[in-house]
């Protein structure tokens, strides 16, 4: 979850991630999970939780590990981030879980979030929270904070957008750009590769439209492509 765009389509929105993370930790099967709220489409990582997730209900979320600036790790947290997301649906609303989920000992993150209200962007820097309404009609990138640092996350977004181009396939068009190694430095790159302690393993792309959500996980370590979809409740 190391590099996230959202980008706008005609009839609604694109959110994908490039989940950079120890390849052992590569297999991540997409599912349907059942609530007693909603239904979720999500891959799951090997504790249960998950780093981008759409409902049945039209909302959309999507999470970085960090907020702002590298941080030094704790022993106490209480939640892991993955299984905080499936708990953001547990609420009634994006700002009902914003202002009375408890976020003490959780470990900081960026948060997109969308829903029928519009584009949020929410960090949790351990202590305060910071939430930003986004235009949702505009192109947003974000890279990780824990890996990149700022020089890097600017240079990550300036290759993005120059790379992209509005088409009649907007799902492509995403897919090529978060496949690409636009700073030619494998260190930094959308699919990078630290010595293998660290790479890319995966890319999610979530497409949401007025009749429901679909998410394609391709497995970059295994190979092999998943797609399911979920239909909107109306």
């Amino acid at each position: 979850m190391c590099l996230v765009s959202y980008s706008p389509t005609p009839d609604g929105y694109i959110i994908c991630s490039n989940r950079d993370e120890s390849p052992s930790r590569a297999l991540s099967p997409l599912k349907v999970v059942k609530t007693q709220s909603v239904n979720l489409l999500c891959p799951l990582d090997h504790k249960g939780g998950s780093w981008i997730i759409c409902s049945d209900s039209g909302v959309s979320i999507c999470i970085l590990n960090g907020a702002f600036q590298n941080h030094k790790r704790r022993l106490d947290y209480r939640m892991s981030r993955g299984l905080m997301m499936k708990q953001f649906f547990e609420h009634s609303s994006t700002s009902q879980f914003l202002f009375q989920f408890d976020f003490e000992k959780i470990e900081p993150f960026t948060m997109l979030i969308r829903d029928k209200k519009g584009l949020y962007e929410f960090r949790w820097d351990g202590r305060h929270k910071f939430i930003k309404h986004l235009d949702e009609n505009k192109l947003h990138v974000w890279s990780s904070c824990t890996l990149y640092t700022p020089g890097i996350q600017k240079q990550r977004e300036e290759a993005f957008r120059n790379l992209y181009s509005k088409t009649n396939d907007y799902v492509q068009e995403i897919l090529r750009i978060h496949s690409s190694e636009p700073l030619g430095d494998s260190l930094n790159d959308f699919v990078m590769n630290r010595d293998d302690r660290v790479a890319t393993i995966s890319i999610s792309l979530l497409e949401n439209t007025e009749d429901g959500s679909k998410i394609s996980h391709h497995d970059l370590r295994n190979g092999g492509t998943v797609k399911k979809s979920l239909k909107t409740k109306h």
